[in-house]
């Protein structure tokens, strides 16, 4: 059951071994009720004598057991509590949705179907897909061909510099002096 209460007194009362690491106890005092709260820090601070708390309290088998009790409908943050940032839903929904698809581009760069540098932009595609929203109402496999396309053409213009260098310099000639081929 939810209560709120001051908090009287916090002792510390020794350690014990858990599943989650080595536990701190403490017999905390809150009103009426007595019990024991168990925390992984040896300086808790969800207790302090002379603060307003909201907490439950549950028959253990070793007595009255003491925990914080946080709202139902208080807000949520990323984070993990306080200093996070707040979001609504659709927030939210999009950061899931932008890291699935840099996740799935990402896949892609490992499996050598697209160059680093096109990482963000396909993710970024993935995105608008997802989210309904098409470059220029091109479907996704449209928008991808695309992109594998620039990148293959990436590839053939390197390949074909790097041909050019190599006759120049079997030729004893330079290649072009500012480093760009005429194309």
């Amino acid at each position: 059951m939810n209560k709120r209460g001051v908090v009287n007194s916090v002792q510390a009362n020794g350690t014990w071994q858990g599943k989650f690491g080595l536990m701190y106890k403490y017999e905390v005092s809150i009103g009426e009720d007595v019990g024991e709260y168990s925390s992984k820090s040896e300086n808790q601070n969800k207790f302090v004598i002379g603060q307003e708390v909201d907490y439950e309290v549950t028959q253990g088998q070793f007595g009255n057991k003491i925990k914080p009790s946080f709202q139902q409908n208080a807000p949520q943050s990323f984070g993990g509590g306080g200093g996070g940032f707040k979001t609504n839903d659709s927030d939210k929904q999009m950061m899931i949705v932008k890291q699935s698809s840099l996740n799935r581009a990402v896949d892609m760069l490992i499996s050598d179907k697209i160059a680093q540098k096109d990482v963000l932009k396909v993710a970024q595609k993935f995105t608008d897909w997802v989210m309904e929203k098409p470059k220029n109402g091109a479907s996704l496999e449209t928008q991808l061909k695309h992109t594998s396309q620039d990148v293959e053409v990436a590839k053939v213009k390197k390949e074909v510099k790097k041909e050019v260098e190599a006759f120049a310099a079997a030729s004893g000639q330079d290649s072009f002096s500012d480093g760009d081929l005429p194309f």
